[in-house]
């Protein structure tokens, strides 16, 4: 409130007066004073107005009403100007804000490896980072103005336009993924977030390629232990059932065997239908039992240094025998073939298999090729080629010309038992048994099928770095060579497979001593008063003893004695890494007569 002294040099009528007396400074010279307070809108006092006169009583109620006033405007330009200095303040605080918003937007923009970029609804890209030339290769130019369909994959194309679609509804894309095209025209997976805004697109993408490839990785590695885990339960399994499917298998053919033999002139054609018919039968069981071990990677493998190319080339009657006259066989080999390392039997077998698959999908004729090559596979391409490792290999491939197979059917060729012909004409384990070789030798098998186009299938096997084996000259021992009364010791727990090969034995000539077991074979062999010749041992024995023991054990008292081993599962005992040890006689139950009779023979002569 305003407040005034009429005459400084009388006594003040009031304490107001007294307390104005009081601020009037003496340099004024003054005896009438006006005071008015300055006043903000907040009800701050930001200062006084104060005047004063040399003549007594010069301000009236007037005066105060003007003063006052002016005090008034006075407050209101002190507002005003403080508040445009605190917004010129607050301004200019916002424009280094920005600015420094800015610059780390822009170092974002710059620095980001993940790629960010602003598009239109249409899909067309307005602005983009420099991590698209990193991640990409393309310039920013490449880029900006482009529809995005330009670079996405084609069959990524469809779900790309709908997720576009669902952001300019409103939505929100997180975890989106599609694949777009690098400079070098591979293609790179995307992850990609998006919002829209402002009538405008505006996304993140990170680079997940090498994680796919992870991912991928790591579900085949999965698949390949799941696979294995199978196999090794598979081949448990398919060992102990071999074992003693093997031994009956024997009892049966060996007495087949020898009722073919013995079976009398009056017997007439029935009976001797009847046992050959039950032999094929038994031996067809025996080839089934072979073919599961060959799948499980079971089977004991003889394998040597070998010309592939002199392989086929002295197997090409019997394959043509097989083929038939309607499939023409045309062989092209290679020339200076590279040696490999394989069990030759089995590999001949393998191939006869493939050829006979390859003969049921031409049932109308048609042609069979045969081809052989030399390949060095880097690492480039061992990737995909599945199971097929860097380096130097040596590859089989078998062409046929038949109905071929869709991808559902070539997903399943290799399982044990599965087929596509009918009930009765196949057991569905020959390409079972030949992956089960390939793979037990180190190599790999690849098939290329398509319905009406034929198949090919490619083996691969790693390079041997050695000259094949040439086979020594000697002539062909007699079809059923005869003992000299030779004394051969059988260990055997098996009572009537004992019993079988002795007969068997001793119908060849041979002196023949019987033992049930590794402790009553080696307290024959201790004994210096017996002769002994030859050890045909079991592998798999009871007591605690195995063949290969009992073997040892021979060694030790009758340094120059020969060892034939036999079994129907060759377990750990005298294989290892599926190869037979070196300098190791196997003859794997069943066996025939004939067999038997030639491989005892080899071995006394020193074969």
């Amino acid at each position: 409130m305003p407040a005034r002294c009429d005459d400084l040099h009388q006594p003040p009528a009031d304490a107001q007066a007294a307390a104005l007396r009081a601020l009037a400074p003496p340099e004024l010279g003054a005896r009438s004073l006006l005071w008015v307070p300055v006043v903000a809108r907040s009800g701050d006092r930001l200062g006084v107005l104060l005047f004063g006169d040399p003549a007594p009583g010069r301000f009236d109620a007037r005066a105060e009403r003007l003063v006052a006033a002016l005090a008034a405007q006075g407050a209101i330009g002190i507002d005003n100007a403080r508040l445009v200095a605190a917004t010129q303040r607050t301004n200019r605080e916002l424009e280094a804000e920005v600015a420094r918003r800015t610059v780390e937007r822009d170092r974002i923009w710059q620095v980001s490896r993940d790629l960010l970029g602003v598009a239109s609804f249409e899909g067309v890209w307005l602005a983009v980072n420099p991590a698209w030339t990193r991640v990409l290769g393309w310039c920013e130019a490449d880029i900006v103005g482009q529809p995005t369909s330009r670079f996405v994959h084609p069959d990524d194309l469809a779900a790309t336009r709908a997720e576009i679609e669902k952001l300019v509804d409103g939505g929100e894309s997180h975890g989106f993924e599609n694949r777009f095209r690098h400079r070098d025209g591979a293609y790179r997976h995307l992850s990609w977030s998006a919002v829209a805004a402002g009538g405008e697109l505006y996304a993140v993408a990170r680079d997940v390629t090498e994680e796919k490839a992870q991912e991928a990785a790591l579900a085949e590695t999965e698949a390949a232990l799941r696979q294995a885990q199978k196999m090794e339960t598979l081949g448990q399994l398919t060992g102990g059932v071999a074992h003693d499917f093997n031994n009956l298998l024997q009892i049966v053919l060996g007495n087949l065997d020898m009722l073919r033999r013995h079976l009398p002139a009056e017997a007439g054609p029935r009976l001797a239908r009847a046992v050959e018919s039950a032999t094929t039968g038994a031996q067809r069981a025996a080839t089934l039992t072979q073919r599961l071990l060959a799948f499980a990677r079971r089977q004991p493998l003889a394998p040597k240094a070998i010309d592939a190319n002199q392989l086929i080339l002295g197997m090409a009657d019997l394959l043509r025998r097989t083929l038939g006259e309607t499939i023409t066989l045309d062989l092209a080999l290679a020339r200076e073939l590279w040696t490999i390392e394989a069990d030759p039997n089995q590999l001949e077998t393998a191939m006869l298999n493939l050829a006979v698959n390859a003969r049921d999908a031409m049932a109308g004729g048609g042609r069979l090729g045969v081809r052989s090559e030399n390949r060095t596979i880097d690492a480039a391409e061992a990737a995909d080629l599945p199971g097929v490792r860097p380096g130097c290999h040596v590859v089989l491939a078998i062409e046929d010309s038949g109905t071929g197979m869709d991808a559902t059917v070539l997903a399943r060729i290799f399982e044990p038992f599965f087929t596509t012909k009918d009930v009765g004409h196949g057991t569905g384990l020959g390409l079972s048994m030949v992956y089960g070789f390939v793979k037990q030798s180190g190599g790999a098998v690849l098939v290329d099928s398509e319905p009406g186009r034929g198949t090919v299938v490619r083996l691969f096997f790693p390079r041997h770095q050695g000259a094949a084996a040439v086979p020594a000259a000697r002539a062909d021992p007699p079809a059923m060579p005869r003992g000299a009364g030779e004394t051969i010791l059988v260990c055997e727990d098996d009572a009537e497979v004992r019993a079988t090969s002795a007969l068997a034995l001793a119908e060849l000539g041979y002196r023949v001593l019987e033992a049930e077991d590794g402790a009553a074979a080696c307290r024959l062999l201790a004994d210096p008063a017996e002769r002994i010749d030859l050890l045909f041992t079991d592998v798999v024995l009871p007591g605690g003893m195995t063949g290969a023991d009992v073997a040892a054990e021979a060694q030790r008292h009758r340094p120059a004695i020969r060892t034939l081993f036999t079994t129907g599962y060759a377990r750990d005992a005298i294989v290892h890494h599926g190869r037979l040890d070196a300098g190791v006689a196997l003859l794997a139950k069943p066996f025939g007569f004939a067999e038997l009779a030639q491989r005892i023979h080899a071995l006394l002569a020193g074969a």
